[in-house]
């Protein structure tokens, strides 16, 4: 059977992922997802002026209510324990005890430094989840440099009979060599990725890793993606930044190209039944990067399941009629004290001018009367 073409397969990957946006953009309209957020941020009512004399009155129980809730969610950075599984201690050859030991040490060196973020990145999820849905990103990065020691043998501590090091050997007996390159610096990170821009897809099942494929795009800069040197330089000799998209591969939900000057939308898309992670420029025809995975790597909070697909209800969807009704009180309270003030007519005793003077001017104005006086006169004795 003949391989199907790469521009074949990521038209396929850019089509699935416009079906994606489609289905993820009517799911936020049924839920009102901008909506809310808005809500949290105090804007409440649509088209309110910027004037705070002017402004409706928002009494906004969004805000306390999720600021309440973070707390018990993640009240401070955890501590994690690794226990290793029974059936692995039992063998009385495994080291299992001390790799997991290892392993629960790492993990808290990497969750406690300040320089991981994991208190920020996580957060953010959290309140992400409350008006959609939250996802973080554990992964691993390297920088890697040629070495200039390639392919020479690996010497060991042990000497030969003429006092040379001796040439470290594999079980098979082969001679190690240098590699071509190697790493100049590592770091594993934690990233949060705003549900606005994940996709998963359409054929989607209430457990991520029961669905085809899940992914979602950052925005680069161009400049970036070419000196990436993993990247197939193919896919980026001819990269634009945010150049012209076809229309069949456009994600109408994310217009917003002018205002990503210089940059290209890169998008990660990780295929569950394929196990392999594709990552390319919207409307390329080339992959910048392709591999095999094992675990996918993230971590999901919803809270509220809709059952038969992935997207959930967000927990603040059934907030809004409470929050509207207070509003709506108290601004027909509002009206209504302000329709309730005392007035009066009276006929002209002075210019308009001289009586907005009594109404608006400081403390010991004076204005001007027809009635003759030489006094000063006080209004109210």
């Amino acid at each position: 059977m003949a391989k199907t073409p790469e521009r074949d397969r990521v038209g396929a990957d850019q089509k699935q992922v416009k079906v994606a946006g489609d289905v993820t953009k009517q799911w936020e309209e049924d839920y009102a997802c901008e909506m809310l957020e808005q809500y949290f941020y105090g804007r409440q009512w649509e088209g309110d002026t910027n004037d705070w004399n002017k402004k409706k009155y928002v009494i906004n129980l969004f805000f306390p209510s999720i600021e309440i809730s973070k707390p018990s969610l993640l009240f401070q950075v955890p501590k994690y324990k690794v226990i290793p599984r029974p059936t692995r201690i039992d063998d009385p050859l495994s080291d299992v005890e001390a790799r997991s030991k290892l392993q629960e040490e790492t993990l808290n060196s990497y969750v406690q430094d300040p320089d991981f973020g994991f208190k920020t990145e996580t957060a953010l999820a959290i309140q992400d989840a409350q008006f959609r849905f939250g996802v973080v990103q554990v992964g691993y990065t390297a920088d890697f440099i040629d070495n200039p020691e390639a392919d020479k043998p690996i010497l060991s501590d042990q000497l030969n009979d003429d006092g040379t090091p001796k040439e470290m050997q594999d079980a098979n007996g082969e001679v190690i060599r240098q590699p071509k390159r190697s790493i100049r610096s590592e770091r594993a990170y934690l990233k949060w990725i705003s549900a606005k821009q994940w996709r998963v897809s359409a054929n989607s099942h209430n457990r991520i890793e029961a669905c085809d494929w899940c992914g979602y795009y950052e925005w680069h800069y161009a400049s970036d993606i070419k000196a990436n040197t993993r990247y197939n330089k193919k896919a980026t000799v001819d990269l634009q930044a945010t150049g012209s998209i076809k229309a069949q591969y456009r994600d109408d939900s994310t217009n917003n190209d002018e205002r990503k000057p210089g940059m290209v939308k890169i998008w990660f898309k990780w295929d569950l039944r394929a196990k392999e992670r594709r990552i390319w420029a919207e409307g390329g025809e080339r992959y910048l990067f392709t591999e095999s995975f094992k675990i996918l790597p993230f971590a999901v909070l919803k809270f509220h399941e809709i059952l038969g697909q992935w997207h959930p209800m967000p927990p603040t969807y059934n907030w809004v009629h409470p929050q509207n009704q207070i509003n709506d009180g108290r601004e027909m309270r509002r009206v209504h004290r302000t329709r309730a003030i005392r007035r009066y007519l009276r006929s002209p005793a002075m210019s308009k001018e001289e009586f907005e003077k009594l109404a608006e001017g400081d403390d010991f104005v004076a204005a001007e009367t027809p009635n003759p006086t030489t006094d000063l006169v006080p209004v109210i004795d």
